[in-house]
């Protein structure tokens, strides 16, 4: 099963508890479990003119 994350995901994340610097092995496993498949996320959210 994959699990489809939404942008607020990563803005949270980001803000919240996962900062770059702070956790970067939060973003390395993103990477990871996208390339495995276990993530998904829409490559565009909103359309812009």
């Amino acid at each position: 099963m994959a699990y489809l994350l939404d942008s607020d995901v990563f803005i949270r994340a980001k803000n919240d508890h996962f900062g770059f610097d702070f956790c970067p092995a939060f973003w390395d496993w993103l990477v990871l479990a996208d390339n495995e498949g276990t993530v998904a996320s829409l490559h565009r959210v909103r359309r812009t003119r």
